[in-house]
């Protein structure tokens, strides 16, 4: 089985995958292989850092390793893996917030006046999102960051599908329009 066949598998074909990296070497790595990019995408979005992103999905992975024989096979798999990322992403920024580190600046206009475009873009977003309520910002990170269908938002957050479409409908008219007033 190819990389590109675990990105089309259906979520019970990844739980079975998830079933048998339990005892699979080559399943264990097709599934680093599909969850990599992922993890690594947003964990850098959430710490603003290349090296720190690296680093706390190395750890995911190592928990994952260690943390696999206890995987309920009653659930899915995504949501389960999803939960111990954020939780290495939450640890990462308890660690550097008792250290007094600040990992990424959200005002827009600390940016270098040096950045381009695509940076001034990115971190006006950023700005943006910092400002929406918890679960308007979560539902977007999950739906454009982690790439995650409404269905498993919706599951992964405890709310109705379509509770889902209209919370992701209010946040991105919210974020429009603080990225609209500020400019």
């Amino acid at each position: 089985m190819s990389l590109k066949d675990v990105e089309q598998m259906s979520k019970e074909e990844v739980n079975d995958l998830a079933k048998r990296a339990k005892e699979d070497e080559s399943s264990f790595a097709l599934l680093y292989e599909n969850f990599l990019e992922k993890a690594m995408r947003y964990a850098y979005w959430k710490l603003g850092s290349k090296e720190k992103a690296e680093d706390v999905t190395s750890e995911v992975f190592f928990r994952l390793v260690k943390k696999l024989p206890q995987y309920d096979e009653t659930k899915d798999f995504q949501p389960w893996f999803y939960t111990i990322l954020r939780n290495c992403i939450n640890d990462e920024l308890r660690r550097n917030y008792r250290k007094n580190t600040y990992l990424i600046s959200t005002e827009p206009e600390s940016l270098d006046k040096s950045a381009d475009q695509s940076e001034l873009e990115a971190n006006t977003v950023a700005y943006a999102l910092s400002l929406l309520p918890g679960e308007l910002r979560n539902i977007l990170e999950m739906s454009f960051v982690l790439e995650m269908t409404v269905e498993e938002i919706a599951k992964e957050i405890g709310i109705s599908v379509k509770s889902v479409y209209r919370k992701r409908t209010e946040a991105l008219k919210k974020c429009n329009h603080l990225i609209n007033s500020d400019s």
